[in-house]
Formats: C-alpha cells, sequence, structure tokens
C-alpha cells in the first residue's frame, strides 16, 4: 500500500515540517511506499536539500515531490480569496487535484505542526462509504460554530488533519463548490478554510476518532475540566478520548498559551515528543523561537500558577469574547464592501 501525506509550507515553517516528515517516516518504517507532496512558498534550495536528505535517509520507496506554489499563489490573488494570518499558504492543499500522480486516491494532508507516533495502515485501510474527507472534531470550537450558523447539534472539525478520498472528493465536485464559496466576499469567517470546509461538508464527512488528530486540550486538562467547560453534546466520549490518549497516532501541537512546541520555554503539553523527533531529524540544531506578545506571557503565568480547572475556565470565557468579536470585524467589513458595490 502506498501511503500519499501532504504539506505546504514557505522558509519559516519548513523546519516545522522537516521534524514532522521525520515523524511521519520513523511511525510508519512498515509501509511500502510513501509520497510526501510538499508544496512550497520560496522555500530556499538549501532548505529543500536538507528535506530531500531526511526522506533518503529512510531509504527506498520514500519520496519527497516538491510543489512550487507561485502558480497556485498568483491563482488566489487574481481572485478575491483573501489570506490567512498574512499568508496564502493554508490553501495552498486546495490545489491538490493539480499535482497529485493518477493513481493517488487518499491523500492525507497534514499540517507542518504535526507529529506522528503510530502506523498510518488502520487510517489508509478503513472503509469511509461515499463520504469525500475523514477528520477529527475541534476540541476547542465552544460556540464558535454557532456564529458560521452551526446548531448545537452540529459537529465542528478541526481541518489540520484532512483525509481526502480523492474520488468520492472529486464526484462530488467540491473543489469547484469551494472555490466559488471562496470567492464570495459573504463567506468571510475567522478560521477562513477550516470554517469553508466545514460548511461545504457539513452532514458528509466520516469522523474519525480523536487519536488521529489529538489535540493540546486532551493532553492538558482532565476529561472532567474539559467536559464541565465545554459540555458533551456531539462530542466523542470519555471512553473514546481516553483510547485516544493511551494510542495516539497523530498529534496536533497547535498553539497552546500562545506556543508552539519549538518555542523558547514552551508550557505546550506535546513538547517532549515533539522535541524528541526534532532531535531525531536533520533539523535538531534549528535554534528554539523566541516568544511574542505580552498576552500569552500572563496567559501562560495563568497557566503556570492555577489549578488546571480553573485556567480552562477562565481561557474558554476569553476564548468567546475573541470569537464574538472576530465575527462583529468582518461582519462590518462586509458591510462596507456591500456599500461599496
Amino acid at each position: 500500500m502506498k501511503y500519499s501525506v501532504l504539506y505546504a509550507c514557505n522558509e519559516a515553517y519548513s523546519p516545522f515540517a522537516g521534524v514532522s516528515i521525520h515523524s511521519l517516516l520513523s511511525s510508519n518504517r512498515d509501509a511500502e511506499e510513501i509520497d510526501i507532496y510538499l508544496v512550497t512558498d520560496e522555500v530556499s534550495e538549501k532548505t529543500l536539500k536538507k528535506l530531500q536528505s531526511e526522506v533518503g535517509s529512510f531509504g527506498a520507496g520514500r519520496r519527497l515531490l516538491v510543489v512550487d506554489a507561485a502558480p497556485y499563489i498568483r491563482e488566489m490573488q487574481a481572485g478575491i480569496i483573501p489570506m490567512y494570518r498574512g499568508s496564502y499558504t493554508t490553501n495552498l492543499r486546495l490545489f491538490f487535484e493539480k499535482f497529485i500522480q493518477p493513481d493517488c486516491e487518499r491523500l492525507l494532508y497534514l499540517d507542518c505542526d504535526i507529529v506522528l507516533a503510530g502506523s498510518l495502515a488502520g487510517l489508509f485501510s478503513a472503509n469511509w462509504g461515499e463520504a469525500p474527507a475523514a477528520v477529527v472534531q475541534e476540541s476547542i470550537a465552544g460556540v464558535y460554530p454557532y456564529e458560521i450558523g452551526f446548531s448545537a447539534g452540529d459537529p465542528y472539525f478541526n481541518a489540520g488533519v484532512f483525509f481526502i478520498h480523492v474520488p468520492n472528493w472529486k464526484k462530488q465536485h467540491c473543489t469547484e463548490r469551494l472555490f466559488e464559496m471562496m470567492n464570495d466576499p459573504r463567506h468571510r469567517y475567522m478560521n477562513p478554510d477550516q470554517d469553508l470546509l466545514n460548511i461545504l461538508l457539513k452532514n458528509r464527512v466520516h469522523w474519525l476518532l480523536p487519536q488521529y488528530n489529538l489535540q493540546p486540550a486532551h493532553l492538558a486538562y482532565s476529561d472532567r475540566a474539559y467536559f464541565r467547560r465545554y459540555g458533551k453534546e456531539c462530542y466523542y466520549s470519555k471512553e473514546e478520548i481516553d483510547f485516544s490518549r493511551k494510542n495516539p497516532v497523530i498529534y496536533h501541537t497547535y498553539r497552546f498559551c500562545g506556543q508552539f512546541p519549538w518555542h523558547k520555554n514552551s508550557v505546550h503539553p506535546a513538547r517532549e515528543i515533539w522535541l524528541k523527533n526534532k532531535a531525531e531529524s536533520v533539523f535538531a540544531d534549528h535554534p528554539p523561537v523566541p516568544n511574542k506578545g505580552a498576552i500569552f506571557v500572563v496567559e501562560r503565568a495563568l497557566y503556570r500558577l492555577l489549578p488546571r480547572s480553573v485556567f480552562l475556565w477562565i481561557f474558554s470565557l476569553a476564548q468567546r469574547q475573541q470569537f464574538r468579536a472576530a465575527e462583529k470585524r468582518m461582519q462590518k467589513e462586509l458591510r462596507a464592501k456591500e456599500k461599496q458595490g
């Protein structure tokens, strides 16, 4: 069986993609073949050589297929597709049909902040039916899905691990529909690509256990504290979460208290496993990244000092205010654009 995996990065994120690629290859030594598609936004030749060296060190059947992002960025710039945090990188995965190999039927997209700890064999051999994608629910969505029109009974997924069944995706014209939405100024959200994917694929995805996208909340907090703040409706059971913690396949190390595991003096709950993979990779000498943002300094201090349940309560309240403020800001921008014609 061949595993096809997709990453997208710029020069700044390429070392973190490299650590993730190392963890992928290290955790799947028994795979017959692994094709790694890397969509690059101005990544240097020196860095690409290091990435090729990383992949090559795992022997035959492992390929790094480098894809230049430039034509896809120009295509986005020609339309009205927005950036996310000043970059088009997060949207590059949406062009996968233009560069994957003809025999690629299943494609696993991974954010650069992913660390793999187990085999992907079960994931790539599972039966999804007609679903175009397989996903894991977002652990800290809170009330945010309501802001984009979801109800209490609608699960919302995290798109940092996004497993695409290519024939089903094409058959259901997902790319065409997605780009229609992205070019519509009425569809502007706080998490642009993730929100649009959730809206497009509502009630049409295959749900995976959290072990395939194990997020910081379930490493940092007890289940009791977590469910007290976020509730249980349309979410995984305590048994499913506990099973996933004990049998992790994919860790998603997105920001926690403003930090990734690669930040200096990071409090990230997945810091140790990330550092272990970094030390084994060709990017072992990459220095820790300095922290920025005074608000995050306060947040980390509270995390260190307060009981976890109290900190989570404060965090969830602040998160709710952030979501609502962002939604109001985007709605104001939309009304201004509509007035301009």
